[in-house]
């Protein structure tokens, strides 16, 4: 038997395996999902940047609110709004003007840059170009 020509392969019994692009696309979130939890912390910081400025007082009860929650339910809350909840501590403590402004500003821009739609199409182009 000649080994350079080789046996004939019968398609059924070589399994197929799934190309890595295949795979990624099927792993790749909704791109609505992105933009729509983007959006939805783009509004939190403009609510709340709203209130500080028509009521603050309104602010410190939304702290005092989500202090009087089940240790449960406070848990959560700071999970799902871990940027919010550190601004609204940081405006709580008595800190100096200027620190409590600076921290509240690198807060919305680590949420809205984190957040932000494009950053997530980009990686995956990048591990398509791979």
């Amino acid at each position: 038997m000649n080994m350079s020509q080789g046996t004939p392969v019968i398609p059924g019994l070589v399994p197929r395996i799934p190309m890595r692009t295949q795979q990624t696309k099927r792993l790749q979130s909704p791109r609505w999902l992105a933009i729509s939890v983007w959006a939805f912390f783009v509004s939190v910081w403009v609510a709340l940047g709203v209130l500080l400025v028509v009521s603050p007082g309104v602010v410190d009860d939304l702290w005092v609110w989500i202090g009087d929650q089940p240790t449960i339910a406070q848990i959560a809350i700071w999970v799902a709004f871990l940027p919010v909840t550190i601004a609204l501590a940081v405006l709580q403590t008595d800190w100096a003007d200027w620190v409590r402004i600076g921290v509240l500003i690198l807060c919305v821009i680590w949420t809205t840059l984190g957040f932000y739609p494009n950053r997530i199409s980009s990686k995956n182009q990048a591990r398509r170009l791979q």
